[in-house]
C-alpha cells in the first residue's frame, strides 16, 4: 500500500553455522510536505547519560516492586520466552498496552535473572513460553514449567506451541496451550 517492498534472505555458512535470516524493508520517501508534517516539534534531545539512566531504571529490581497508586490497577507482570527475536518483538508489541512484559531468548536467560534477583518469581503473573528453543538450550518449555513449579511458582504458565501434548504431560505444570501466533491479553483468559 505504501509502494515499498520486503525482501527476505537466509544463509547458513561457516560465518553463520546456526543460520542467518535478514529482512530488508524498503519504504518510499515522503514528499517534502509529508516530511514536514512528520517531524516532531519542540522535542528535546535525549543525552547518552539520560538514555543510560532510563535503561538502568527499566532493568532495576525495584521496578518489579512498584505498586499502583490508589484507585489504579497494576498491570500484571508477564514473562515471554522465545528464541525468535521476531516472535519476542511481536508478542511484546501485542501485550505491552495491558501488561508489564519482559521478553527473553530462552530459559537460561530467565533463570540467570531470577538467580541474580533482578526478577522476583513471586511478582510474575503469567509466563508464556515456547516449547522448543535453539539447539544449545537444553530445556524445553515443559522443563521450564516443571522447574518453576518446583520453585513454588504459583502464577499462570502458558505454552505457546503448535505441537500436540497429552493432558498427562500438562497437568500440574501448564495452565493453557496457546497458538504460537500472538493474541490479545483478553484472549489469553487472564
Amino acid at each position: 500500500q505504501h509502494g515499498g517492498s520486503v525482501v527476505c534472505t537466509s544463509e547458513k555458512s561457516k560465518a553463520f553455522p546456526r543460520g542467518k535470516v535478514e529482512f530488508v524493508i524498503q519504504l518510499m520517501a515522503a514528499s517534502p510536505t509529508e516530511d514536514a508534517l512528520a517531524q516532531p516539534t519542540n522535542v528535546p534531545e535525549i543525552t547518552k547519560e539520560e538514555r543510560e539512566d532510563s535503561q538502568r531504571v527499566f532493568e532495576s529490581p525495584a521496578l518489579q516492586a512498584v505498586t499502583p497508586s490508589e484507585g489504579h490497577a497494576a498491570k500484571p507482570h508477564v514473562v515471554f520466552l522465545d528464541d525468535s527475536p521476531l516472535a519476542r518483538w511481536v508478542w511484546e508489541a501485542k501485550l505491552k498496552p495491558l501488561t508489564n512484559i519482559r521478553c527473553f531468548a530462552g530459559p537460561r536467560e530467565l533463570f540467570e535473572r531470577i538467580e541474580s534477583g533482578s526478577i522476583e518469581l513471586s511478582k510474575i503473573h503469567t509466563l508464556i513460553t515456547d516449547h522448543y528453543f535453539a539447539p544449545d538450550e537444553r530445556l524445553t518449555g515443559l522443563d521450564v514449567a516443571r522447574e518453576l513449579r518446583s520453585r513454588g511458582f504459583g502464577g499462570r504458565i502458558l505454552l505457546a506451541s503448535n505441537g500436540a501434548f497429552s493432558a498427562a504431560e500438562l497437568t500440574g505444570l501448564v495452565d493453557k496451550v496457546v497458538d504460537k501466533s500472538p493474541v490479545d491479553w483478553d484472549e489469553l483468559g487472564h
